[in-house]
């Protein structure tokens, strides 16, 4: 039965340096699975400094693991970033919109083919520099959250980031099963 994950809840479907060596290895590990049928994959380069940065930590945890790195699809890509943006923009913080829907409502109206999909926000006022760190950091020590981002399932990622007017930085990671 085709599921999706969030948080710790499975639902049935219905229906810098260190920046450019992080490009190059990634670049080189998800060659297979970016050329994948049916994935549309962004350009690692289009990701801005904290959504590298997260993928970089999200990727070494996976690797750690013993789970296959994710490849970025540029459609969860965009989903996380809108995701983040309204919640900086609309000040909450949630699965679920104010207007009741949630991520998956979107990936099924944008037609995305997914066999699964999981979703992991965070948010905090660290500094830039550190913030991304901070939010994995959380992400791991909570058995939800690394659920999702351990998850063998899971081949792509989207992840947006965004900062409200307070200074709050928002993350979505946006995991998915996509068709090979």
């Amino acid at each position: 039965m085709e599921a999706i994950s969030v948080g710790n809840r499975r639902i049935p479907l219905l229906g810098t340096t260190l920046a450019t060596l992080f490009l190059a290895l990634f670049a080189l590990v998800n060659a297979p699975l970016t050329q994948a049928e049916g994935i549309s994959p962004a350009p690692v380069d289009s990701l801005q400094p904290m959504e590298a940065q997260l993928l970089t930590l999200l990727n070494n945890e996976r690797i750690g693991h013993g789970v296959a790195p994710l490849a970025v699809d540029g459609r969860l890509e965009e989903l996380a970033r809108q995701r983040s943006d309204d919640m900086a923009t609309r000040n909450y913080f949630s699965h679920t919109t104010p207007d009741g829907t949630m991520v998956f409502d979107q990936m099924n109206a944008e037609g995305i083919p997914y066999q699964m999909a999981g979703e992991n926000i965070a948010r905090n006022h660290e500094d830039p520099a550190i913030s991304a760190e901070v939010a994995h950091d959380g992400f791991v020590n909570s058995p939800e959250h690394a659920e999702n981002d351990l998850d063998p399932s899971f081949n792509s990622v989207g992840i947006g980031v965004a900062v409200a007017r307070d200074g709050t930085i928002y993350f979505t990671e946006l995991f998915a099963e996509l068709p090979q």
